[in-house]
């Protein structure tokens, strides 16, 4: 088999092999002389980068991002039940104290997920607990039925964002490993 000659008059390698690059492509390098015209956007004399099927910039290129994404609805779902008593013009004692301590939790619990969605994916759990708890709080505590109506569609919404912000998160991880 004859070797493939590149165009420094060397034999090219027909095996892939593992480059240990210098700089610009110094001793102990397995590269040739670097072409402009073949780099790519990455340190001359180290291998270009082989390109990824997934677009770049979207949420598919980093799982970590939608999990970001997914919390901070999570978070305007807190801000939310911590103003919706006001908003709605539904202020009752028993749900106002509520709404805000759920609110406030939820909030928090979605800034740490914001901020470490991979790491910090068993957080998570909570905010789909509180999101439940807002799906039965109409069954606990008697309120008017425009309240009712909102907890329960935060609750839901509630779910559903924190466990795909969960699923992300936990994909990211996976991603990570690799």
């Amino acid at each position: 088999m004859d070797p493939i000659q590149r165009d420094d008059g060397l034999p090219e390698q027909t095996h892939p092999q593992v480059p240990f690059a210098y700089p610009a492509g110094g001793a102990g390098s397995h590269l040739g002389p670097v072409d402009p015209s073949k780099t790519g956007p990455h340190v001359p004399g180290t291998p270009v980068p082989v390109p990824d099927d997934r677009a770049a910039g979207s949420a598919a290129d980093d799982p970590g991002l939608g999990a970001e994404a997914l919390s901070a609805l999570s978070f305007l779902a807190g801000v939310w039940l911590v103003v919706a008593p006001y908003a709605i013009d539904q202020v009752d004692p028993a749900g106002t104290w509520i709404g805000t301590a759920v609110g406030v939790a939820v909030a928090i619990v979605a800034v740490v997920r914001m901020l470490a969605p991979a790491r910090a994916v068993a957080v998570g759990i909570v905010n789909v607990g509180l999101g439940a708890w807002l799906v039965v709080l109409p069954l606990v505590v008697d309120r008017p039925a425009p309240a009712e109506r909102n907890d329960v569609i935060v609750g839901v919404l509630l779910i559903l964002f924190a466990a795909s912000s969960m699923l992300l998160g936990r994909r990211a991880r996976r991603a990570a490993r690799r």
